[in-house]
């Protein structure tokens, strides 16, 4: 068996929320959020979503014992339908938001 290679520069921890996909203040999509890391997400929507799309993701995140809002500006790396979530899994990279992302992912 080989080895797979991971082109993520840190751990992923699973998330699971609700988020909303924002051009400006225009809603693109509902999302599901699967999981975070330090460099981005991977979240779930009905349909995909361009490689190179860059839009405006707004979620709640568990910080110690309440939630904390989540805005983040990202970029779409790839997406792909996945059986198994019934739906288009889409891995984005933050382009901005650095303080709130590492409060929220607590690193």
């Amino acid at each position: 068996m080989t080895p797979t290679h991971e082109r993520r520069g840190s751990p992923r921890q699973a998330l699971r929320t609700e988020a909303k996909l924002l051009l400006g203040d225009v809603l693109l999509l509902d999302a599901r959020t699967l999981d975070c890391s330090d460099s981005g997400m991977a979240i779930l929507t009905d349909g995909p979503i361009a490689t190179g799309t860059q839009f405006s993701l707004r979620c709640y995140v568990p910080v110690a014992a309440a939630k904390q809002e989540l805005v983040a500006q990202v970029r779409a790396v790839r997406s792909v339908y996945s059986r198994e979530e019934a739906g288009f899994t889409t891995g984005v990279a933050f382009v901005e938001g650095e303080p709130v992302r590492r409060r929220a992912v607590g690193t």
